[in-house]
């Protein structure tokens, strides 16, 4: 197995491709950039050492995963919008708010359907399902409400349901990716941060919704709920995916430690309303401050996202340029077949 560390950049030989790889690209101008952009000498079994750059593409699995669950607040705002349900649906009772409360509770548990859909097709389409169903919901809700539909009391319990699924899915999603691409060793770890930004979630979205003044009293509340909810969701989960057989991820190569620093740092800014909340101008400072940290953290999901997206087309066009060589293809462009087994010595 390859536990990923970073290691210094490879040789000009490692870069090398093999001589009967040589194709009308290699005189072509373009092939230096593309070979250092797709980080090519693992594709071509040079080099039995994993590039920053491969490493790097790696632990954006893990860093989109906590991106994505610091989005999965359902369970943690439900009473900001539950406790104003009467005024926007007349008619309801106090009892039909629980039901409809229970049935979100009961689809945000339910998590065996997006298990067995992870394990039949993969992390990708758990997360994009649960990202679309929690849009689905909150936005069915949400114009049920606006319209001033009144609907029965099943139908609002099954939109909760919906709306509890969206979440789980992301959850059983982000959880299963992290525990399987990391060593055991470190495996506790690494699922201990993620379920903390699962967590953080729940300050996150209640200072950003604290910051826009009587939002959380309008039913606009759902659709900012759902749409950026599906949003951070679908863009975390471009670089969420499982490595390669016999690869797994270490702490120090994925980390850890600066996401730990990142979740202390998030987490002292959404408890700082215990101790007061400051206002200038009449807005409240500490709202305003998580809003700006949070910003922080999407652009660096985007970059990110950019970077890997950028990397696969560059390898893409690469491998383009290559007689078709089986077991030179993967998620990442890497598979450990293709580089060579170090021996039980080294």
């Amino acid at each position: 197995n390859f536990f990923l560390e970073p290691c210094p950049a490879p040789s000009a030989r490692a870069l090398r491709p093999p001589s009967s790889r040589c194709s009308c690209m290699e005189k072509s101008l373009l092939k230096p950039l593309l070979m250092a952009a797709a980080n090519t000498e693992l594709v071509l079994g040079e080099s039995a050492c994993w590039s920053r750059g491969i490493a790097l593409d790696y632990a954006t699995t893990f860093w989109s995963a906590l991106i994505m669950l610091s989005s999965a607040c359902t369970l943690f705002v439900t009473s900001r919008w539950s406790s104003h349900m009467r005024a926007w649906e007349p008619g309801l009772s106090d009892e039909d708010v629980v039901s409809i409360i229970t049935a979100l509770d009961i689809g945000a548990f339910l998590a065996f359907l997006p298990g067995i859909c992870y394990d039949a097709f993969g992390c990708k389409v758990v997360g994009y399902a649960g990202a679309f169903v929690s849009l689905a919901g909150y936005l069915s809700l949400y114009v049920l409400i606006q319209a001033e539909v009144h609907v029965g009391v099943g139908v609002l319990c099954l939109i909760g349901f919906v709306i509890g699924t969206g979440s789980i899915w992301l959850v059983i999603c982000a959880l299963n990716t992290v525990a399987g691409n990391f060593h055991k060793e470190d495996r506790g770890r690494a699922v201990g941060l993620v379920m903390t930004t699962f967590g953080l979630s729940a300050g996150i979205f209640s200072q950003l919704i604290s910051l826009v003044e009587g939002a959380h009293t309008q039913p606009s509340l759902l659709a900012f709920i759902g749409v950026s909810m599906a949003s951070i969701a679908l863009l975390s989960n471009v670089g969420v995916a499982r490595l390669p057989d016999g690869c797994a991820l270490r702490a120090s190569s994925a980390k850890t430690s600066v996401a730990l620093a990142i979740c202390v740092a998030a987490l002292l800014l959404v408890s700082a309303p215990v101790l007061g909340r400051p206002e200038v101008a009449g807005v409240d400072i500490i709202a305003a401050a998580v809003a700006v940290f949070y910003a922080a953290v999407l652009v660096f999901q985007v970059l990110l996202v950019a970077r890997l997206l950028l990397r696969r087309g560059c390898r893409v066009l690469y491998s383009a340029s290559l007689p078709a060589e089986p077991g030179h293809s993967g998620a990442f462009g890497a598979s450990p077949a293709a580089s060579p087994s170090p021996s039980p010595s080294a």
